[in-house]
C-alpha cells in the first residue's frame, strides 16, 4: 500500500559505503522530518534490505563496492519492488549517468549536497512515485474495463499496427495478446482492402459503423459489427485508430432464421383457402391475404391502410365484432360481406386479439370463410329431413303393415289352417284309408309348415331372437334332398353325402333354407358339373360344418362377399340384377345362429357352399 507524506513520515534507506557521508545524511534527514528506515554500504546488502522493510524511498551511490554496484541494485529494487530510487554521486561521468538513466531513477543527485537540494530531490521522487502508482492504478483499472468488455476492442497506430488486443479479441480470433501487439491488423481481415477502406473512412469522418468480415487465426470467416474512431494523445494528436466490434454470427443466423419465419408465415397465409385479414387498433387492414383479395375482389395493395368497414355490408355490425373481441379475447361470428363489385355473401369469422412481444393488444386478426355453399347445402339438408321425416312416417306405417299382415298370416291363416289338419287327421282315422284325405291332411301340414317359416324369416328380418331346440342338421340335409329329389332328376345333378348319421346343433327348423338356398342355386348354376357333394363335421372347436360342392362354372374370388348381399346375382360369374333375396336371407338366418356363411372356390371346378354352426346358442 502507498503511504503519503500526510499518513506517516517517510521511510528512507540509505545505501553508501562512505561512513562520514552516511552519518551527514542521517544529519539531514533527520533534520528534515524523515524517518531514517535503515543504512547499508553494498548492493547486494540495499536489495536484502528493500525486499525485507519495504522502505519509501532508497538513497542509492551509484559507485559502491563488491560485485553489484548501485545501478544494478537500483534496477533489481525498481522491479521487483517498485520502490523509488534517488541516485548519489560525486561523479559526471556522462557515460555513468547514461547508464544510471536506463534504469529510470526518480532522482540524481550530485556530492556534495546540502538540505535544501537533499528536500527538493526526494520530495520530486516521493511525488514522482505516487503519480507513476496512481498511472498505474488507472490504466490497470482500464485494462481491466477493456478485458471485461463483451465486445473486441482492439486498437492500432497511425501505421495499423496492433497496440491493443482484449480478452474478447483473443476468444473470438484465436490469437493471444501477445501474438499480435506489433503486428500489422491486416491478418485480422478476411479482405484487406475491406480493412483499409474502413480505416480510410475512419480518419476522413472521425468514425465509422459498419459491418466487416474477420478472420481467425484458423481461418475461419466470421462477421462483426464494428464501430471505430480516432484516437488521440494527451495534446490532441492522432496517434492510431481504436475499434470496438461484435460477433454477429448468431444475430446473422437469427436474421436468416427470422426471413426464413417470416416467408414461411406470409406462404401460411397466402395458401390458406381461407380469407386472413388483420386490422390495426383503428380498424386499419394491415394484412390481407389471397384468399381474401380472390373472393372479395380487392388487390392487396388497395385494402392495406383502408378502413375494414367498407368489407361489411352493416358497418356497426362489424364494429362490434372488434369490441367483442377486444373484450373477450376471441370471437366467433357469422357476418355479411360484401365484395368489390357490392355482391353481398355470408361468412364464419374467427376473430383474436393480436398482441406485441410485451403482451400489449396492437390490433384483431380474423380467420373467415365464405359459407355461401354451405347455407345453401344447409338449406338443401333442412328439406332433405322434412322430406326422410315423411319417408320415415310412411315406412313406420308400412312396418305396421307387415307386422298386421304377420299377424294375419300367424293367427287369422294357421287358426283355420290347423282346424283343417286337425278334421282331416280325425275322418282318417274314422274312415282309414282315403286317398283324397290324405292329401287334404298332408297340404294342411305344408301349409302350417309355410306360415311357421314365413314368421321365422319375419323375426330373423327383424332381428327378433328365435326359439332353438335340438335339431340333426344330417337328417335335415337328407330331407331337404329328397324335397328336391324331382329337380335333381330332371336336371342329371347326382348327390353324394359325406357326411355322419348324426350332426345335432340347437337351431330353429328354418335353419333349413340355408340348405334350400344352396341346393336351389346348384339347379339354377351348375348343372353342367352334373354332381353335388354334401359334406359335414364336427370341427376341434366344437362347431359344425356344411359344405355343398358343385360342379359348375368357378365364382371369381371378387364376388365370393358381394352374392351375400341383397339384390345381387351371378349369371355365369357376371352379376344380374333381380331379387336376390335367397343368400342374402342365408346370411341373416346364421346371423341369427350365431354362425356363418361364405363361399369358396371348389378343386378342380365349381363352387363349395358353407356354413358353420355352434353346436349350442
Amino acid at each position: 500500500m502507498t503511504k503519503t507524506r500526510t499518513q506517516t513520515r517517510t521511510r528512507i534507506l540509505i545505501c553508501d559505503d562512505d561512513p562520514q557521508l552516511v552519518a551527514l545524511l542521517q544529519i539531514l534527514l533527520k533534520n528534515l522530518n524523515y524517518d531514517i528506515a535503515g543504512t547499508v554500504t553494498s548492493g547486494e546488502a540495499a536489495i536484502q534490505q528493500a525486499g525485507d522493510i519495504s522502505p519509501d524511498l532508497v538513497l542509492m551511490d551509484i559507485m559502491l563496492a563488491g560485485t553489484t554496484d548501485g545501478i544494478q541494485a537500483a534496477s533489481e529494487i525498481s522491479e521487483k519492488q517498485a520502490i523509488p530510487v534517488v541516485f548519489m554521486t560525486a561523479s559526471e561521468d556522462q557515460a555513468v549517468f547514461e547508464r544510471a538513466k536506463i534504469t529510470q531513477p526518480f532522482g540524481y543527485i550530485l556530492k556534495p549536497f546540502n538540505d535544501n537540494s537533499l528536500r527538493i530531490a526526494i520530495e520530486m521522487a516521493l511525488y514522482k512515485d505516487l503519480k507513476e502508482k496512481e498511472l498505474r492504478v488507472a490504466r490497470n483499472f482500464s485494462r481491466n474495463i477493456i478485458n471485461s468488455s463483451l465486445d473486441m476492442i482492439i486498437a492500432v497506430d497511425n501505421n495499423r499496427l496492433i497496440t491493443e488486443f482484449n480478452a474478447a479479441a483473443e476468444e473470438s480470433f484465436g490469437y493471444s495478446r501477445a501474438d499480435v501487439i506489433g503486428k500489422h491488423v491486416n491478418l485480422l481481415y478476411a479482405d484487406v482492402e475491406e480493412g483499409r477502406h474502413i480505416h480510410e473512412i475512419t480518419l476522413k469522418n472521425g468514425r465509422c459503423v459498419a459491418e466487416i468480415h474477420n478472420r481467425t487465426q484458423s481461418g475461419e470467416i466470421f462477421p462483426s459489427l464494428l464501430a471505430s474512431s480516432i484516437l488521440h494523445d494527451a495534446t490532441g494528436n492522432q496517434i492510431g485508430v481504436m475499434g470496438i466490434s461484435q460477433d454477429i454470427t448468431e444475430l446473422k443466423r437469427t436474421q436468416a432464421a427470422l426471413e426464413i419465419s417470416r416467408d414461411y408465415a406470409r406462404n401460411l397465409i397466402d395458401s390458406s383457402i381461407d380469407m386472413i385479414i388483420a386490422v390495426d387498433n383503428d380498424r386499419r387492414i394491415i394484412e390481407f391475404n389471397r384468399a381474401a383479395t380472390e373472393i372479395f375482389g380487392y388487390t392487396r395493395e388497395e385494402m392495406l391502410g383502408q378502413q375494414i368497414d367498407q368489407l361489411y355490408v352493416d358497418p356497426d355490425a362489424g364494429s362490434r365484432t372488434h369490441e367483442l373481441t377486444q373484450l373477450q379475447g376471441r370471437h366467433v361470428t357469422e357476418v355479411q360481406n360484401q365484395r368489390k363489385d357490392g355482391e353481398i355473401f355470408p361468412a364464419l369469422l374467427s376473430a383474436s386479439v393480436l398482441k406485441d412481444q410485451n403482451g400489449h393488444p396492437i390490433g384483431i386478426m380474423g380467420v373467415s370463410r365464405d359459407i355461401t355453399l354451405l347455407k345453401a347445402a344447409e338449406e338443401r339438408l333442412r328439406k332433405s329431413e322434412r322430406r326422410y321425416r315423411d319417408l320415415s312416417t310412411q315406412l313406420e306405417e308400412a312396418n305396421n303393415m307387415k307386422e298386421l299382415l304377420l299377424d294375419v298370416i300367424t293367427h287369422d291363416l294357421k287358426n283355420p289352417a290347423g282346424v283343417i289338419e286337425g278334421m282331416s287327421k280325425m275322418m282318417l282315422a274314422e274312415s282309414g284309408n282315403n286317398e283324397m284325405l290324405s292329401v287334404i291332411r298332408e297340404s294342411s301340414q305344408n301349409l302350417l309348415n309355410v306360415i311357421d317359416h314365413a314368421t321365422a324369416l319375419s323375426s330373423v328380418t327383424l332381428g327378433e331372437e328365435l326359439e332353438k331346440s335340438d335339431l340333426d342338421l344330417a337328417r335335415m340335409l337328407r330331407d331337404v334332398v329328397a324335397e328336391f329329389s324331382g329337380d335333381l332328376r330332371t336336371a342329371k345333378l347326382s348327390v353324394d353325402f359325406e357326411i355322419p348319421d348324426r350332426l345335432v346343433v340347437q337351431a330353429h327348423p328354418i335353419i333349413a333354407e340355408i340348405f334350400r338356398n344352396y341346393i336351389s342355386n346348384a339347379l339354377k348354376y351348375a348343372t353342367d358339373g352334373h354332381k353335388l357333394i354334401l359334406q359335414g363335421k364336427k370341427l376341434e372347436s366344437g362347431n359344425v360344418i356344411i359344405r355343398v360342392k358343385d360342379f359348375g362354372e368357378t365364382i371369381p374370388v371378387a364376388n365370393h362377399e358381394e352374392i351375400f348381399q341383397r339384390r345381387v346375382q351371378l349369371d355365369n360369374g357376371t352379376k344380374r340384377r333381380g331379387r336376390g333375396l335367397g343368400l342374402a336371407i342365408a346370411r341373416r338366418i346364421a346371423m341369427a345362429h350365431s354362425g356363418r356363411v361364405w363361399v369358396e372356390a371348389n378343386t378342380p371346378k365349381g363352387n363349395s357352399f358353407c356354413l358353420e354352426l355352434p353346436v349350442k346358442n
